[in-house]
């Protein structure tokens, strides 16, 4: 019988293990440990082994630990990939029929998380692509050349270069989760979606 772990299950797992340690309930904390790697082995500081889930490691991990740091709601975000828009990038629409005999023109994606259908501009904004430029000549869309920058509620283009796009504008990562949550695969989602009056505007229209 075949099985499969839904992206709907790892929402869910992510949004509980949030929840978790905001919690006054449970604890987890961040570690360092194994400061002299070549007691194990001799590459270990320029080829490090990916870590595995067995007894013997975890006993290692105890035996090496030099530091904890407990982790609270201010030390945790939701995160999804970034993807910065540029120049002459065809980006994706956002939609929800892609499937194994619908995929993505782009990416040749079999489902929506997988398309590069948002960006972050140059600004920290995230918005997401309802149009890219596809007609009967361009079934696959057209590069983008206007970099959207509006913080209007309404979807509409980014600029007079008639690329086709449409965006809509979700919403801008604030200074402090920049700091603290921004690098070069992620971009941090806001706290509370559901409830953060921030986004309150764009969650409702």
């Amino acid at each position: 019988m075949s099985a499969i772990i839904t992206d709907q299950l790892r929402i869910l797992n992510s949004e509980n293990f949030v929840a978790g340690i905001a919690s006054t309930t449970n604890s987890y904390y961040a570690w360092i440990g194994l400061p002299n790697p070549e007691d194990f082995q001799s590459d270990w500081s320029e080829n490090p082994p990916a870590p595995k889930d067995s007894f013997s490691e975890e006993n290692d991990y105890w035996d090496t630990m030099i530091a904890l740091k407990k982790l609270n709601s201010d030390d945790i975000a939701r995160v999804v990939r970034k993807i910065t828009w540029s120049s002459g990038t065809t980006y994706e629409m956002y939609r929800d029929d892609y499937s194994r005999s619908n995929l993505s023109p782009q990416t040749s994606s079999t489902n929506l998380y997988d398309t590069n259908y948002y960006v972050m501009n140059s600004n920290f904004r995230v918005y997401i692509c309802l149009q890219n430029g596809t007609n009967p000549e361009n079934t696959s869309g057209r590069p983008s050349l206007d970099e959207p920058l509006f913080t209007d509620l309404e979807p509409r283009s980014a600029g007079a270069s008639g690329d086709g796009y449409i965006w809509k504008y979700l919403f801008t990562i604030d200074p402090n989760s920049i700091i603290k949550f921004d690098s070069t695969s992620f971009i941090p989602l806001p706290q509370n979606w559901s409830s953060n009056n921030d986004v309150a505007a764009v969650r409702n229209n």
